[in-house]
């Protein structure tokens, strides 16, 4: 590991005579309102029908909280943005529109509208298929509804694939965006679907037609499943993210890894392979294929999380992030017979790779031997399931024991931090969370870009902060007493967050229910209550905010207000 992040529990915070959560006698004050139309959602098909597409849209949250204002907003699937207004007079509530987005009249795969609210003063929209609009608000009020108007009749920006704005912030005349988008690529004749972060700056100008902005500096950064969380250091030289995959940085063009890497010179044509590698529990054997090599033409460099390799001084093979992590102190490189080896020991002996480098498609999996017998046993064990004969089951054959039943709490991805330097494309380990469950990222404020993130700590939910945007540390703000083990018992889940101060916290089901749990306090209280909030029947719930005052739930029919206590 090349560097550490410093992520320490604050034990001040931790409420060790928490006894659990108690139904509250008394139900909170709820309003709903029908929808007028529609919210925008995205169907799947054939073409789009993937697992990170499927989680980027199922998951994704409909609902915009204007942290300047307080105010609360949503597309419908006419593109038109509706802003909720709570009348004071009677204690009822309204929607209103406010902007018409353009329609492009493009019969593409795309994914829903989006918005985002760098300034108090103008909003920025996406619409679904990569184009970014910049939008006049004025100055917008909790209890006020102003109309909106295009800022530029032309996007800002056109990503040129689907995906949404994840947050925006202007600082000193800058405006910075990061993205996230979807693409597939063709690897092995196979379709890979993949995920693009792409962190944009503009230069903010004003002439007496108003603000305009000129895009400065895109980068783009490519992997493999949907980031839990990623925000940009201060001074845009690294990008950091929390992940169960790693990602690189790639060319904004077109997505290839940006590797220092003569392709003429090393006499690739396209996906060529120029090395096979095999594996066992403990170690990777790469073999490169080619002319003979002799010692004093290698300068092979290895970290813990990186691998470099030139050949003559002038041919580079390969330099970037490895997979996993291995021990450099034990790995080593040698020549046999003019063939160029390389042996990696893996620092978490019995995990297999799928690659040795995660974008690189220039090797040849070789699988036998131990990774071949664990391979099918694997099959073996799972022969059962795909039988034509009858399976007899015996009466202690349902049973479970209770370490079998709490293993219900365990989660399979392995969530890590790291960053990338946006100029070098060198990835960094900084932490190692395991097996640590991820719980949720709660959105950003006017004041930061830095997002607060919940992460499981035994049965509690343990709220962190990054320092500030140049430091890799972060720092424990809050505890969720409980809310770990709360989490895992709510099997259909789909929205959860917390208020601003980390008073209450909140878990969604699929379709009608909202649970509700006291949070953060002074005193160090045994029990805290709990609410059960039944909103509309609907078919699914598609977003959820809240501020220190409410809760919005928002479904495909309706949407409902909870006031918290």
């Amino acid at each position: 590991m090349s560097s550490t992040a410093k992520i320490v529990v604050d034990r001040s915070l931790l409420n060790n005579a928490f006894d659990g959560y108690k139904l509250a006698s008394e139900g909170l004050c709820t309003k709903s309102i029908n929808l007028p139309a529609n919210i925008d959602t995205v169907s799947t098909n054939f073409h789009t029908f993937s697992y990170a597409f499927s989680k980027c849209t199922r998951l994704y949250n409909h609902l915009y909280v204007d942290t300047w204002s307080n105010s609360i907003y949503y597309v419908d699937a006419s593109r038109k943005i509706n802003k909720v207004l709570k009348n004071k007079e009677n204690d009822s509530l309204e929607i209103h529109e406010v902007f018409q987005l353009p329609d492009d009249h493009e019969n593409v795969d795309r994914f829903c509208c989006s918005l985002s609210f760098p300034s108090e003063s103008y909003a920025l929209a996406s619409n679904g298929l990569g184009k970014i609009y910049t939008l006049e608000t004025g100055k917008r009020c909790e209890d006020k509804v102003l109309p909106w108007c295009l800022m530029n009749i032309s996007p800002i920006y056109d990503l040129k694939l689907p995906g949404y704005i994840k947050c925006s912030k202007v600082e000193e005349s800058i405006l910075h965006m990061t993205t996230l988008s979807l693409r597939t690529i063709i690897k092995n004749e196979k379709s890979l679907s993949v995920i693009i972060i792409s962190y944009l700056t503009f230069d903010i100008s004003v002439d007496k037609a108003g603000l305009n902005f000129k895009c400065k500096q895109v980068k783009s950064f490519l992997g493999k499943s949907l980031p839990n969380s990623c925000w940009m250091s201060e001074d845009a030289t690294k990008m950091f993210i929390i992940s169960d995959q790693k990602f690189a940085l790639v060319d904004s063009s077109s997505f290839e890894p940006t590797m220092n890497v003569d392709i003429e010179e090393r006499n690739i044509n396209g996906n060529a392979k120029t090395y096979e590698w095999r594996q066992n529990k403990e170690f990777i054997s790469m073999i490169f294929i080619g002319k003979p090599v002799v010692v004093n033409d290698v300068d092979c460099t290895m970290t813990s999380t990186t691998l470099s390799l030139a050949i003559g001084g002038m041919t580079v093979f390969m330099d970037g992030s490895l997979e996993k992590e291995i021990i450099p102190e034990s790995s080593k490189w040698f020549i046999q017979d003019g063939r160029l080896e390389i042996v990696l020991t893996k620092k978490h002996a019995g995990a297999y790779w799928s690659a040795v480098m995660p974008l690189d498609m220039h090797g040849s999996h070789i699988v036998d031997g131990e990774e071949q017998e664990m391979i099918n046993e694997v099959q073996e064990s799972l022969a059962h399931l795909t039988t034509d004969k009858d399976i007899e089951m015996t009466e202690e054959a349902n049973l479970f024991n209770m370490q079998q039943l709490e293993e219900c709490d365990e989660t399979m991805e392995e969530l890590s931090y790291f960053s990338i330097n946006v100029n070098t494309g060198r990835v960094e380990v900084l932490k190692n969370f395991g097996n640590q469950q991820w719980i949720f990222e709660r959105p950003r404020n006017q004041n930061t870009t830095l997002p607060s993130i919940c992460l499981r700590y035994d049965v509690d939910g343990l709220v962190w902060e990054p320092l500030n945007k140049e430091s890799a540390d972060w720092k424990h703000v809050s505890t969720l007493d409980a809310f770990g083990y709360v989490l895992a018992s709510k099997e259909e889940h789909k929205f959860v967050s917390c208020s601003p101060s980390f008073s209450y916290s909140v878990i969604t089901d699929c379709n009608e229910h909202a649970y509700i749990y006291k949070g953060h306090s002074s005193d160090k209280q045994t029990h805290k209550d709990q609410y059960v909030v039944n909103c509309k029947p609907s078919a699914s719930i598609y977003g959820c905010q809240c501020t220190d005052e409410f809760i919005y739930i928002l479904s495909d029919q309706s949407l409902t207000v909870i006031k918290l206590p």
